[in-house]
């Protein structure tokens, strides 16, 4: 048979004891909580790597469309700042953010290179560093070319 009375003690002692597996429950869901952070932070500098990685190979494929529509087939001779980047690519289907801090990379060089024959930009190589990213991380620097893309530790 059920009891149905409790003396205040013995309610004290259940809420007590309901307290106490709720606090236990709470500090386990917290420990959990902390260790999932955790690993997840190690997962970012991949995914901003990964992110980069499909910029560049965005910036890539543009570049290709680039020398295309050229004459000659040619690629810009000249690229400065990230802002004439954005403009040459997105004209030729790329999709980049207006600047290098939302895009997640840093534009370090551009280094064209002539082709006595056509004289023009016969082929091309980009230097990219990751944003956000440890110097010591694989894919820290990236270099686009046409021929693919390397990653490497700064």
């Amino acid at each position: 048979m059920k009891k149905v009375s409790f003396s205040l003690l013995e309610l004290v002692e259940k809420m007590i004891f309901k307290q106490q597996v709720w606090v236990h429950k709470s500090l386990i869901i917290l420990i959990l909580l902390t260790l999932c952070i955790v690993s997840c932070g190690s997962y970012s500098s991949a995914d901003k790597r990964a992110k980069a990685l499909a910029t560049c190979e965005s910036i890539r494929a543009s570049m290709a469309g680039y020398a295309a529509d050229s004459p000659d087939n040619t690629y810009p001779p000249k690229i400065n700042d990230w802002s004439t980047l954005v403009s040459i690519c997105v004209a030729n289907g790329a999709n980049l953010k207006d600047t290098e801090k939302e895009q997640g990379i840093t534009l370090l060089s551009y280094d064209p290179v002539l082709d006595e024959e056509y004289g023009g930009v016969g082929d091309y190589k980009f230097t990219f560093a990751t944003n956000d990213v440890p110097d010591d991380f694989l894919g820290k620097i990236i270099e686009v070319s046409p021929g693919g893309i390397t990653k490497k530790k700064k």
